[in-house]
């Protein structure tokens, strides 16, 4: 939600049109009910991996404001063909929420997936999914460095394999708690 122009902003992957992210405004709380939106279909314009354009194969698209540096940041989970193949996020940045990314970094190594930003109040935070032979194998990265992480570890790891989270946090008076929502398709 933007709360400037108060507006929802909107980015997904089409599956319909070849795993091409797309893009949306609306003017309507979209969380609540079904909601049918016109969507802007990425351009297509090039095979690099560091272009930000629709490239076939591109999902779990997710971006945040950074008030600290005035920037969106934007993730995408980009199948390659760099270190062995597969998916891997490419962090992004740009001074508007639908163009004019360019390529910050992206992960060398894995097999990503379901990734979100998590803003705390020492900075933001991504954390994604990774490695199919895995049970809840989860990273974290500081942004916008994606070149290291950190493995999170839980006390329980029946969230699936990699789980495809969402990771919340709450605060309670002093402390920071995470909230950890996953799903398994398998």
């Amino acid at each position: 939600y933007h709360r400037t122009d108060k507006k929802w902003y909107i980015w997904a992957c089409s599956f319909s049109h070849n795993h091409i992210l797309c893009h949306a405004v609306a003017d309507g709380d979209i969380r609540f009910g079904i909601n049918c939106l016109d969507v802007v279909l990425m351009d297509n314009i090039s095979e690099s991996d560091t272009d930000f354009i629709g490239k076939e194969g591109d999902e779990d698209p997710d971006f945040i404001f950074d008030e600290n540096t005035g920037k969106w940041y934007m993730a995408i989970c980009r199948l390659t063909d760099e270190n062995g193949g597969g998916y891997k996020y490419h962090l992004f940045e740009s001074e508007h929420p639908f163009n004019s990314y360019k390529f910050v970094c992206a992960n060398n190594h894995g097999a990503e997936t379901g990734g979100s930003f998590i803003k705390t109040p020492d900075g933001i935070y991504f954390a994604c999914g990774n490695d199919f032979s895995k049970r809840a194998n989860y990273r974290m990265y500081k942004i916008p460095d994606m070149t290291s992480y950190t493995e999170l570890k839980f006390n329980y790891d029946d969230g699936g394999f990699r789980g495809w989270g969402t990771v919340m946090p709450i605060e309670v008076g002093t402390r920071r708690r995470f909230f950890w929502l996953t799903f398994d398709r398998t």
